[in-house]
């Protein structure tokens, strides 16, 4: 067998990038040698291809541009290779592919407008693509359950097109650090207090960020902590920047390098993840294997990766936030409880796996 990825995303940093780098890398691992790997990607370093893997071969798409990589440079590219079938792992099939195809979507938040998740001219073009991408691809995977459904309900798509597999966390990059002078340089480098409630995510009004804030200011006379926000500017935050400016133990640190997220988990007391909409839910299970208590929204599939190990509120609350938050940071039973669960949760969730899933819907696409 034969097969494509289309790894173009890797140029983004973000959470898709380590999906499509940890997917990747378990593909190697676990795939029958006879069969061939063949990444079609934009940058310049070689991710995956070494010697010993003469079964994977990198391809570089010499252009930093998207459009031309899509829908020029990679369907001719890919033709030469004669592949059974290609791996898109974002959201999108790209106009003039041949081969069998199969996409996994992430989530569908541009279908869903009282979210204001993304800019309107974002929106009205991925809602035609990925109804395009849905209709031409040979199979789709959902990455949670929820996600299957938000497909067959606002897609009206054949359940039995969509397959699941779960994303996974990365443990060798998200654990537990002794080396306390290592995580100091970090708390010394973004001037963090002692005690730190943590949120990552980009600002804007999907993450719900404002909610949080204003739960934090209900309780912040009861708490030691600082409210530690990162993550990027987003979109539709104006609100968000008046309020963080308001109060001196709200820090704001901006994006912060891959290396130091593990740092400012092990850093956190508690770690917060007020969404109102993920198709996944990725940084709970990177706060949990750092061993971090988390709090987060009862919605949408966060219930489903969390399950029984997290304390859930209501994120249209803000009460109910401010209720999660003092449980946790005043109950150490409960907070050593949702530590002990974090880790065995996340345990539930392995990438070799989803490597193994994919290739047997791989061979099933290449079948039909």
């Amino acid at each position: 067998m034969k097969i494509g990825i289309y790894a173009r995303p890797l140029s983004v940093m973000g959470g898709i990038r380590e999906f499509i780098l940890s997917m990747t890398q378990s593909l190697i691992r676990v795939m029958d040698s006879k069969d061939k790997l063949y990444i079609f990607h934009n940058q310049t370093e070689k991710y995956f291809e070494t010697p010993e893997k003469t079964h994977v071969t990198e391809i570089l798409l010499k252009s930093k541009n998207r459009i031309i990589c899509d829908f020029l440079l990679f369907p001719i590219l890919s033709r030469k290779f004669h592949l059974d079938v290609i791996w898109f792992p974002k959201n999108v099939l790209p106009f003039f592919v041949q081969s069998r195809s199969i996409v996994t979507i992430h989530d569908l938040a541009y279908f869903l407008p009282s979210l204001n998740a993304y800019p309107v001219i974002d929106t009205q073009y991925m809602t035609r693509m990925i109804r395009r991408t849905c209709k031409r691809a040979d199979a789709v995977i959902a990455v949670s359950s929820h996600t299957k459904k938000d497909l067959i309900s606002l897609l009206k798509m054949d359940a039995k097109k969509v397959s699941v597999i779960y994303e996974a966390v990365d443990r060798e990059k998200f654990r537990v650090i002794d080396d306390k002078s290592r995580l100091e340089k970090v708390r010394e480098k973004y001037d963090l207090g002692e005690k730190i409630i943590l949120f990552t995510g980009s600002i804007s009004p999907r993450k719900n960020l404002i909610r949080l804030i204003q739960a934090f200011q209900m309780i912040a006379s009861l708490l030691p902590h600082d409210l530690v926000i990162t993550g990027d500017k987003g979109w539709k935050n104006t609100k968000d920047h008046l309020l963080i400016n308001r109060n001196r133990r709200i820090k704001k640190i901006g994006f912060v390098p891959e290396k130091e997220i593990t740092c400012l988990y092990n850093l956190a007391d508690i770690y917060v993840y007020p969404s109102l909409y993920e198709g996944f839910g990725l940084p709970v299970l990177e706060a949990q294997a750092c061993g971090v208590p988390v709090i987060a929204s009862n919605v949408t599939s966060i219930p489903e990766v969390g399950m029984d190990s997290v304390c859930y509120a209501n994120p249209t609350s803000v009460h109910s936030l401010a209720e999660a938050i003092l449980k946790v940071a005043s109950d150490r039973k409960f907070r050593e409880f949702l530590i002990r669960k974090g880790f065995k949760n996340i345990l539930k969730f392995n990438w070799d796996n989803g490597a193994r899933a994919l290739l047997k819907v791989c061979a099933e696409t290449m079948d039909k």
